[in-house]
């Protein structure tokens, strides 16, 4: 994907086109993940992270395997999101301590609280526009 045809694209239409590269029914999510461009790459991961805590919070994101696929992207984008993008950033910071405790259902349940409050999702789509 071309940088030109991805400015026109929303989060979603990102995420889709990204899912098209999936070809090898053999791959996992890390292998997925890793044919991605960047802008694809950043769609997916905030994506799937926003749509399943959304759906069934930090333990779906958790049990279907994002959280172990995802989590050194979500260290880098830790490291590099403008502090412009504080919504951005919390929800990629809630993501890095569900994933520090996994196996504490009450400390999920807090953090899924906290995200469901946050409503990312409008300044993710901002975030992936700034680096289009």
């Amino acid at each position: 994907m071309t940088q030109e045809q991805t400015k026109k694209l929303d989060h979603q239409q990102i995420m889709d086109q990204a899912y098209k590269k999936w070809t090898d029914k053999s791959w996992d999510l890390s292998d997925f993940i890793n044919v991605l461009d960047r802008v694809e790459r950043e769609a997916v991961v905030l994506g799937k992270l926003n749509q399943q805590v959304e759906n069934g919070g930090f333990m779906q994101w958790i049990d279907n395997g994002y959280c172990d696929a995802h989590y050194y992207i979500i260290q880098f984008l830790l490291k590099t999101v403008s502090t412009r993008y504080e919504k951005v950033l919390k929800a990629l910071d809630l993501a890095d301590q569900a994933y520090k405790n996994k196996h504490s259902d009450k400390i999920l349940d807090r953090l899924d609280d906290e995200f469901y409050h946050l409503e990312p999702l409008e300044q993710m789509n901002e975030y992936l526009q700034s680096i289009q």
